[in-house]
C-alpha cells in the first residue's frame, strides 16, 4: 500500500512539473521578466540534446535545484537492483557521446549512469 501512495505521490509530481513546463513554453516564457522578441524565436539552442542530459558521470554543474528536484521525483537511483531495469535497456536512455563516461535520460537532465534506474523504466522497443 505505501509503494502504491509513493508511486501515485511520484506521478503526481512529474505530471505538475511537466504541465508547469508545457505551460511555460506554449507561454513563450524564456526565463527573462519582459522579454520574448522575435530573435529569441530563431535562436539556435546553446546545446544538443546529448549535452544537455548526458555528459561525464560526475559533472553537474549543468544542473539546476529544480533538476535535482525533477530526479529525485522521478525516483532515479544510480544502482539497479537487477540487470534487466538498468538505464542502459531503457527506451529513453540516451547513450553516452565518444569520451563521455554517462548517458542521459530524456526525462530529466544530467549524467545517467548506465546501471542506473527510475521509477519510468521502460523497455527498450525493438
Amino acid at each position: 500500500m505505501e509503494n502504491r501512495r509513493r508511486f501515485i505521490g511520484r506521478a503526481f509530481s512529474v505530471v505538475v512539473s511537466l504541465a508547469s513546463g508545457a505551460a511555460l513554453v506554449a507561454c513563450g516564457g524564456n526565463g527573462r521578466s519582459g522579454e520574448g522578441t522575435a530573435a529569441d524565436s530563431t535562436a539556435k539552442p546553446d546545446e544538443d540534446a546529448l549535452a544537455r542530459f548526458g555528459g561525464n558521470c560526475d559533472d553537474f554543474s549543468k544542473l539546476t535545484e529544480k533538476d535535482y528536484e525533477v530526479r529525485k521525483n522521478l525516483g532515479y537511483e544510480k544502482s539497479s537492483p537487477t540487470e534487466d531495469t538498468q538505464c542502459q535497456h531503457c527506451n529513453l536512455w540516451l547513450p553516452p557521446r565518444e569520451n563521455e563516461s554517462c548517458g542521459g535520460c530524456t526525462l530529466f537532465t544530467g549524467p545517467i549512469e548506465p546501471q542506473g534506474t527510475c521509477t519510468y523504466w521502460a523497455p527498450r522497443q525493438s
